[in-house]
């Protein structure tokens, strides 16, 4: 019996040596009486599984998105409300730059001052309920600043405004 357990322990021992170089040590130890090998854990094993569970916990914690705070939210809305009472185009203007600022606050603050207002909507805009009309707003945005005499109306600011305040709602802590 004591055979036959010693050339089960060497067949294992050396079929697994080739993921664990420490197990051809114990490769000529008799094994004792209910010792089995298959259930024999090795160290790299445990190694190998703590470092998959950090990589997988640093995933996670990377990948959580940031949420404006909600008293940064509100403050931001209240002055898009306020806007109400401009020129539509000038309006629309002030608003997409309050929208875009606030956005801004999620960005590392060295980067803030390095970065266009189109790179910022487009971090967060996948994560908006309306990414089509927030793009339509920074295009008509773009229209007025560089086209002259251009004649807005008030309910394409209004629409404007709507649609900015719905998407900083939506990226806003509960």
């Amino acid at each position: 019996m004591c055979e036959e357990t010693s050339l089960l322990a060497n067949s294992l021992s050396h079929q697994i040596s080739f993921f664990s170089p420490s197990l051809k040590k114990r490769k000529n130890v008799a094994p004792s009486s209910g010792t089995r090998y298959y259930f024999f854990v090795n160290i790299e094993f445990i190694l190998i599984a703590v470092v998959l569970l950090l990589a997988i916990l640093l995933a996670i914690t990377f990948y959580h998105k940031k949420k404006l705070p909600r008293a940064t939210t509100e403050k931001a809305i209240r002055d898009i409300t306020a806007t109400e009472k401009l020129n539509p185009a000038y309006a629309i203007i002030e608003t997409h730059k309050i929208f875009v600022f606030t956005l801004a606050t999620l960005i590392n603050p060295d980067q803030r001052k390095k970065i266009k207002a189109v790179d910022v909507i487009k971090k967060f805009a996948k994560r908006m309920p309306n990414e089509a009309q927030i793009w339509k707003t920074h295009r008509l945005r773009n229209r007025i600043a560089h086209e002259p005499n251009i004649n807005i109306s008030a309910t394409h600011a209004d629409l404007a405004r709507r649609d900015l305040i719905r998407a900083l709602r939506s990226l806003s802590s509960k």
